[in-house]
């Protein structure tokens, strides 16, 4: 009985610390996604122009004249930075619902 005790007390800690430590690591994963969006310059110089990125078919977009397709793209690389913390904040809300408390 005792060890059963134990066990629960050591699930218990463990799930604490995961619920602790996920929360911060989306939110720095959310944060690198968005930098590498708008890392165009870096990507057109190194790839010669030659890789083809969101940010960077935007750009070359943006020397057309229609704002409906540059429109798109532009609002394309807006929401995915947006994304990237939307999921950052609810999978570990999503994760962690039913464990709330435990959490002492």
């Amino acid at each position: 009985m005792a060890s059963d005790v134990d066990l629960n007390q050591f699930i218990l800690a463990l799930l604490e610390a995961a619920y602790r430590s996920i929360k911060p690591v989306l939110i720095a994963s959310a944060v690198a996604f968005a930098v590498s969006v708008g890392q165009y310059l870096p990507t057109l110089f190194a790839g010669s122009g030659r890789v083809a990125t969101l940010t960077t078919e935007a750009v070359t977009l943006s020397a057309g004249a229609d704002r409906r397709v540059i429109g798109t793209w532009a609002l394309m690389q807006a929401l995915l930075p947006w994304v990237g913390y939307l999921l950052a904040a609810l999978v570990p809300a999503l994760l962690y619902a039913r464990r709330r408390a435990l959490i002492p």
